[in-house]
């Protein structure tokens, strides 16, 4: 009886079939042409299961779309698909700290320019570096927002919003069992100051 039960609860493979059409549903910018090279299969093929997912696995990794569904009818094959948007334009806002270009210079470096396909991961990814540079700086109520507007076309304007704050003072500097040193012989070691105004307050 176990025997039985196992075997039922096993997925059932889809039939072999020949490809007799591939076509393409819901592309935008791509063309058919443009994407039949990279599928691991042709029309005349013999295709299963593993193969389709390979076709699939390949259009993936040209990182061009957001979804990708397969259904067969009748020996056509078609490709329901929805294509991430393209990139129109990006503005920045509140960035005192880190000018246009550089930003500029560093979205390009990752693939988010102007004309790139938006990798939603990628802006994610850079998006937090960025608030980790602001606060490995001392700005640590900083904030990064990134607003995303779609347009026709299947294209994505981006709006990056600094929120830098200020950045957080040292108000006082303990130092416990320093024997052979001054505290202010380490606290230039630490290349940290008190706050000028709490230096000051001490001296009166």
């Amino acid at each position: 009886m176990p025997l039985v039960v196992a075997m039922m609860s096993m997925p059932v493979q889809a039939a072999e079939f020949v490809v007799t059409d591939i076509g393409f549903n819901g592309l935008q910018r791509l063309t058919p042409d443009s994407l039949y090279p990279v599928l691991p299969i042709s029309v005349g093929d013999t295709v299963n299961d593993s193969r389709l997912a390979a076709s699939i696995k390949a259009l993936y990794a040209t990182e061009n779309f957001a979804d990708i569904q397969s259904r067969v009818e009748g020996g056509k094959l078609r490709f329901d698909v929805v294509e991430r948007p393209i990139i129109a334009e990006v503005n920045f806002e509140g960035n005192k700290l880190i000018p246009k270009e550089g930003l500029e210079q560093g979205l390009g470096n990752a693939g988010l320019s102007v004309g790139d396909v938006l990798k939603q991961a990628t802006l994610q990814g850079v998006a937090n570096e960025l608030q980790q540079q602001y606060i490995s700086q001392g700005y640590y109520n900083s904030n990064i927002e990134v607003d995303q507007t779609l347009l026709d076309g299947n294209r994505v304007k981006l709006d990056v919003r600094f929120i830098e704050g200020k950045p957080a003072k040292v108000v006082d500097i303990n130092i416990i069992g320093n024997k052979h040193f001054s505290d202010e012989q380490i606290k230039d070691v630490f290349a940290v100051k008190e706050s000028s105004w709490t230096r000051l307050l001490s001296k009166s």
